[in-house]
């Protein structure tokens, strides 16, 4: 928690950092917000709500840029490869039909569905 606050002027101030990889897409190098108190017991308990907002924040902007934390991408994944190791399509309706078959055996197999949750990536999403 220390490494989150910082003091300016006798008020405490939360400082969380934004990794690198997330820079553009949350639009800033850090986040950084007044406690509006000199109270280091008041602040701690302040610091830790703004650090919780700004790290669910930063999750659900990582989500959109890392596949593997994205549990829609291990269905997808799924479905263009079941799409892709049978035979061919070569109309789009046979193409349609490939997808409602592999959608309907997805209906009639709720374990798969369930495996999908299993990854450590996603396993805040269970």
């Amino acid at each position: 928690m220390a490494e989150h606050l910082m003091r300016r002027g006798g008020v405490w101030w939360a400082r969380l950092v934004v990794p690198s990889r997330l820079r553009e897409a949350a639009g800033r190098r850090e986040f950084i917000q007044s406690c509006r108190t000199s109270e280091l017991h008041i602040t701690k308990l302040v610091c830790s709500v703004l650090v919780s907002k700004c790290r669910r924040l930063l999750l659900a902007l990582e989500s959109a840029y890392a596949p593997q934390s994205n549990l829609d991408e291990y269905l997808n994944r799924d479905f263009r490869t079941q799409l892709r190791s049978a035979d061919r399509c070569r109309t789009q309706g046979g193409l349609l039909e490939k997808a409602a078959v592999f959608m309907q055996f997805l209906v009639n197999s709720p374990e798969r569905v369930k495996s999908y949750f299993q990854h450590d990536s996603v396993a805040y999403a269970a």
